[in-house]
């Protein structure tokens, strides 16, 4: 996603890896509007191993989840997501106290919204 084009689709989703694009969401995610027909689904986890309390153990999450470029570390937070979320105006966004993951739902066709939103 950071440099082949992203073929259209009536839905582009992205499981547990939008935090890979952290530094560049807000073009990536205009990019996968484009893409998409229908609407973009993003599945993001918001408590990670990585950012634990347990220093071993965040370590090792944070060297497994290295893709070998970009940023890796940054990780998104149930309040930092709903923010990126409510400005770029998701159609839904769905988290349930506990949970550690999160979903927000975005409408396809970036061409429709000014400045990416």
């Amino acid at each position: 996603m950071r440099s082949e084009p992203i073929e259209p689709a009536d839905y582009v989703t992205v499981c547990s890896s939008f935090y890979h694009f952290y530094d560049r969401r807000d073009e990536v995610l205009s990019r996968l509007r484009a893409a998409a027909r229908v609407e973009v689904i993003v599945s993001e986890p918001i408590e990670n191993l990585s950012s634990g309390s347990f220093r071993p153990m965040a370590s090792l999450a944070n060297r497994l989840s290295n893709p070998g470029l970009g940023e890796y570390r940054k990780r998104f937070d149930l309040q930092t997501f709903r923010s990126f979320a409510e400005a770029h105006r998701a159609s839904r966004f769905i988290h349930e106290e506990g949970d550690k993951d999160v979903l927000a739902v975005f409408p396809g066709g970036a061409s429709r919204f000014v400045d990416g939103r």
